[in-house]
């Protein structure tokens, strides 16, 4: 599986600072439709994007601390992670070109 599913504020925060690729996180919830677009969009690009990223997904209502202290205002969002630092966000929905450039400006 090419996306991970994040349980606790903690791991999220170490997979942040530990990892050697960009970190998509994707706050979502199963309620929101533009999530639910997103989705298979986010799926295709972790596993076109493999060996830069890794994609993981935050369900908003199960880890209202982590979106709290991630400030989401709505969903979808998308926060990229460089070196344990926020490189930039996109919220609401966005099709999976404009994600991957952003992506890929972050990577270079």
């Amino acid at each position: 599986m090419s996306v991970t599913k994040i349980e606790s504020l903690e791991a999220l925060e170490k997979l942040v600072k530990e990892s050697s690729k960009v970190v998509v996180a994707d706050f979502w919830a199963t309620w929101c439709k533009p999530c639910e677009l997103m989705n298979p969009e986010m799926e295709t690009l972790a596993e076109d994007m493999k060996d830069d990223i890794e994609v993981v997904t935050i369900d908003v209502e199960a880890l209202k601390d982590v979106a709290l202290k991630y400030d989401i205002h709505g969903i979808p969002t998308l926060i990229c992670f460089k070196n344990g630092k926020e490189k930039d966000r996109i919220a609401g929905y966005k099709p999976a070109a404009v994600v991957e450039g952003l992506i890929r400006s972050i990577i270079k």
